[in-house]
């Protein structure tokens, strides 16, 4: 059992509750999302496209990992 299972990730938590079968069961799904993205891209363009994907998601993508980089790095030795 987690002992702190409120603030864990939720792949620890599914997997402690599922086992092993519902742990694989997730990796399976993300891998069928990743495959259908790969396989159907005018999908996935329609859905940025709906779901406006203009320059200010640009600037939030560009700019919320920033300040991680430099951390991450020294912290995994590079």
């Amino acid at each position: 059992m987690l002992p702190n299972a409120h603030n864990d990730f939720i792949f620890a938590i599914l997997g402690e509750e599922l086992g092993f079968v519902g742990a694989f069961l997730v990796i399976t799904l993300f891998g069928v999302l990743v495959n259908a993205a790969r396989h159907e891209p005018e999908a996935v363009a329609a859905l940025r496209r709906r779901n406006g994907q203009g320059r200010a998601s640009r600037l939030l993508r560009l700019g919320v990992p920033e300040p991680y980089r430099a951390s991450t790095r020294s912290s995994a030795g590079g």
